[in-house]
């Protein structure tokens, strides 16, 4: 049986006492997990991977917002030194034809690519099968959060909110470390269980948060520390947990490195009768070994381009035509 640390994020009211109560031991204890999960995770410096897998999202709000499901897709490079990154995903999703109609289903597709000097941003004009643009611009610009790469290297553990945003894994490792440690609790052999609470407001007659939440993860210590659960609950009106995001991963090793095998995640929205879901796959093909350069190119992402694309460089002033897609 795999050996399991629980980590328990908790905003509750008695947060000082629990602060207070927490030995240098315990801290100690804490320090120690977080940094073997970091350098665990930044052990994964470049790879290539497929995904594959479905989306769902149950809305029943009303008939504008119809639910649907359907497949998803990823293929990914990517190379943290070198800070270069390719990432293609499509996957269902709907479309707004004005107000009082109902969505259309459709197939989003993006096609990114960033280094160090440009980025590269093609949108299909959210529909698959349709024209759009292809824009070549800053490094520093990123696609929009509803498609955004993935950054594998938080998966099981950060919440959605970064996974989603393709935060990095410092910005996880910042959160978990910047919340005070409330306890530490060795449930038996290879299983800790670590509570934090959220710190505290810097004005120090704001008052506390109206509601509660739990922030819960499990980390796989015969794995090197790899997540393999994450939960944020909430407690409702009646005192109970309920659970708004639920995430697992679940890992393999290659060149000696533990990367992720499969994920999931089940997103219910506070107050509304819905639940977004993703089950992936992954396939690796490749495992810190050299990515190939050609794939964060323009001519390496237009064969995936629809006929028509207009490719657009916005980095000059006023945006210069490179050319259109012909097939």
């Amino acid at each position: 049986m795999n050996s399991i640390l629980s980590v328990t994020i908790l905003l509750c009211g008695a947060a000082d006492a629990e602060e207070a109560a927490v030995s240098r031991e315990k801290r100690e204890r804490f320090e120690s997990i977080l940094n073997s999960y970091e350098l665990s995770r930044r052990q994964l410096q470049s790879g290539i991977y497929r995904a594959v897998g479905d989306k769902r999202d149950g809305t029943a709000q009303n008939e504008r917002f119809p639910a649907y499901r359907g497949p998803v897709t990823i293929y990914s490079a990517f190379d943290y030194e070198a800070r270069m990154l390719r990432f293609d995903r499509t996957e269902p999703g709907l479309w707004d034809n004005g107000p009082d109609k109902p969505l259309t289903g459709i197939t989003l597709q993006l096609n990114f690519a960033r280094t160090p000097k440009y980025s590269i941003y093609a949108s299909a004009g959210w529909i698959k099968g349709v024209s759009g643009e292809c824009l070549i611009r800053q490094p520093d610009v990123r696609p929009s959060a509803e498609l955004a790469p993935i950054n594998v290297r938080i998966l099981g553990a950060a919440p959605w909110d970064l996974v989603r945003e393709a935060g990095p894994l410092e910005a996880t490792v910042d959160r978990l470390r910047h919340w005070r440690l409330a306890d530490v609790t060795e449930r038996q052999e290879g299983i800790v269980q670590v509570s934090l609470v959220p710190p505290k407001p810097a004005d120090p007659a704001a008052p506390p948060p109206a509601e509660e939440f739990r922030w819960e993860v499990w980390f796989n210590t015969r794995q090197d520390c790899s997540p393999t659960r994450s939960e944020l609950l909430m407690r409702d009106a009646a005192g109970r947990w309920q659970p708004q995001s639920v995430s697992t991963a679940s890992w393999t090793q290659m060149e000696k490195v533990w990367v992720p095998e499969t994920f999931t995640l089940h997103e219910q929205y506070t107050g509304q009768e819905r639940l977004q879901t993703y089950d992936l796959r992954f396939a690796w093909e490749s495992v810190n070994r050299p990515v190939p350069a050609e794939l964060m190119t323009v001519e390496g992402i237009e064969p995936l381009l629809e006929d028509g694309t207009m490719i657009l460089d916005e980095r000059s002033r006023p945006t210069r035509v490179v050319r259109r897609v012909r097939r």
